[in-house]
């Protein structure tokens, strides 16, 4: 897994979880900034495949039984927002590296004095192949690079065109008790707001709860509090600034001075933080 493989559409983005569910591979990473539904996709993918699902935080030795009770029916085991720390515990890429063996049987070791191993064995068998779930994950570490090596990184990155047919097909679906017309209003109210703040499925989701709860007698405006939820947060607004003015950017530092009361230099400071997540 020495690069990426940059996924821009949801067929493709299921096969990957498909090829991971019938274990023709074992290791795959995926990656997407948060919002874009690739937990929906893996749970659609994964809905009558017995597997576990781990998303918590996990100690190298919570890490270790947790693998061991899986090997028992060899089930796919998904990790998904371990946090940055996870693998920068030698022990959990060890871990990761013995799983992601490329033979069918893969012996796990994890020794240690520690009594809360219980009866878990110091070493056993598995044929149990991995996912991990992450927005970010950072490449480079020499152990880390080991471990790309042993599957797949898969970059899902899709196009606005494709997040607006993932939305459309959501809001196509029943929810709770709100009809067609009720959710193809809250669907079309939220794009007409992607200008500053772009496609999301969780505002989707999000505006539904509020119009159901709304429908069914609460009294929250759905409208009214969905327009705090997509309110767009500081560096959207200045890099927003940055890409659609043609003026100097003295000039934009002051019109993000003007639209959020923050200062010139968290202008600057934000530029600088997105240039660098963009690769400017």
């Amino acid at each position: 897994m020495s690069g990426k493989i940059m996924v821009n559409d949801y067929r493709k983005l299921a096969e990957y979880v498909q090829m991971f569910s019938k274990k023709e591979a074992e290791l795959i990473i995926l990656q997407s900034r948060g919002g874009l539904g690739k937990s929906y996709s893996i749970k659609e993918a994964m809905e009558d495949r017995e597997h576990l699902m781990l998303n918590t935080h996990l100690t190298p030795l919570a890490n270790y039984l947790e693998v061991w009770k899986a090997s028992t029916n060899g089930l796919p085991i998904i990790y998904e927002d371990l946090g940055k720390t996870f693998f920068k515990s030698d022990i959990n890429v060890s871990l990761f590296k013995q799983l992601c063996e490329t033979s069918k049987k893969k012996t796990i070791h994890y020794h240690t004095t520690s009594k809360r191993i219980g009866d878990a064995p110091k070493s056993f068998q598995t044929t149990s192949n991995v996912m991990v779930v992450v927005n970010e994950f950072v490449s480079g570490k020499e152990d880390i690079r080991a471990l790309e090596s042993r599957g797949f990184w898969v970059v899902f990155e899709p196009t606005k065109k494709e997040l607006w047919k993932k939305m459309v097909e959501i809001t196509g679906k029943p929810y709770k008790t709100l009809n067609d017309g009720q959710r193809n209003e809250v669907l079309t109210y939220i794009c007409s707001k992607t200008e500053t703040i772009g496609l999301n499925l969780r505002h989707l989701i999000r505006g539904f709860q509020l119009a159901n709860y709304q429908t069914i007698g609460g009294k929250l405006d759905w409208k009214n509090e969905l327009d705090q939820l997509l309110k767009p947060s500081d560096n959207v607004i200045a890099w927003n600034i940055h890409l659609n003015s043609g003026r100097k950017m003295s000039y934009k530092a002051k019109e993000f001075e003007r639209q959020t009361g923050k200062t010139q230099r968290t202008f600057y400071r934000h530029i600088e933080g997105e240039e660098k997540k963009h690769g400017r």
